[in-house]
């Protein structure tokens, strides 16, 4: 599948060929059952050791669906313990990089550039999940870990003007805030996801001694949204002013390490 967008620039036919490869991944690991299809979607998960038991004798048992996709569950010998390993699967639904991608085939300009921003995210998400309730300094192999709004709330769905709350930690304190941040995730009190900056260096980065995490919102010009997300980080110890940046500033290639001022939509 060949896109072109109207800028016609470099960064969108990057955007294009991550999602693309994102669907050839998919394709591949249904069509010939490996597993994961390429390296890049591989989980960091190894099947070494029993959480239960601690014993390292395993077998495949079956797979289990999740809300990221669909893992190969594996059996310890020793107790029987079942646990999950890698992921065979990467989206789970339509909302998947695959049906993202269709729909660009539909639309041009800016919203074909988030359509595939949102097919780079899910992308993102599902290589994290091994990460999952990880200190973010500890982790040197990604630059990422999510954490996804309560299921079944009330957030809204991400759109082409959502953006995000930024908030610039010591390294030495993003272990403790990322802590907060994500247990307020799971009671369900923030947006759509949240993530934070690991230990590997980011070339986007503008201050190696900071690491910064992302709270984002559905929709930029919702001001009582954002706002009542930003009170809520408040809530967390978070009282210091921080930016709020679009996606649609991000999807531009604006960053301030490159240069570019004034791309806050709310400091406060």
């Amino acid at each position: 599948m060949t896109i072109f967008l109207k800028d016609g620039n470099i960064r969108s036919t990057q955007l294009v060929k991550h999602a693309e490869n994102a669907i050839s991944n998919k394709r591949n690991v249904k069509e010939e059952r490996r597993g994961i299809a390429k390296e890049e979607f591989m989980s960091s998960i190894s099947i070494r050791t029993c959480t239960k038991c601690e014993g390292t004798d395993f077998v495949k048992s079956g797979t289990k669906l999740s809300m990221e996709g669909r893992w190969q569950v594996y059996q310890c010998k020793g107790c029987g313990h079942k646990q999950r390993g890698e992921l065979l699967a990467l989206f789970h639904s339509e909302n998947g990089a695959e049906n993202i991608l269709r729909k660009t085939t539909e639309t041009n300009g800016e919203q074909t550039d988030v359509l595939i921003h949102q097919a780079i995210k899910e992308k993102e998400i599902v290589i994290s999940l091994p990460y999952e309730g990880t200190k973010p300094s500890e982790v040197t192999d990604n630059y990422w870990i999510y954490a996804k709004g309560k299921i079944g709330g009330k957030h809204q769905p991400i759109t082409h003007r959502s953006g995000k709350w930024l908030i610039f930690v010591g390294i030495e304190n993003v272990d403790e805030v990322w802590a907060k941040v994500e247990k307020a995730y799971k009671e369900g009190k923030l947006g759509p996801y949240a993530k934070v900056a690991t230990a590997k260096p980011n070339p986007n980065a503008t201050n190696p001694e900071t690491k910064v995490i992302c709270v984002y919102t559905y929709d930029w010009t919702d001001e009582e949204d954002v706002r009542r997300i930003r009170e809520e980080l408040r809530k967390l110890g978070i009282t210091n002013k921080i930016p709020y940046k679009a996606n649609e500033d991000t999807l531009g290639g604006k960053y301030i390490v490159k240069g570019h001022a004034k791309i806050s939509k709310y400091y406060e």
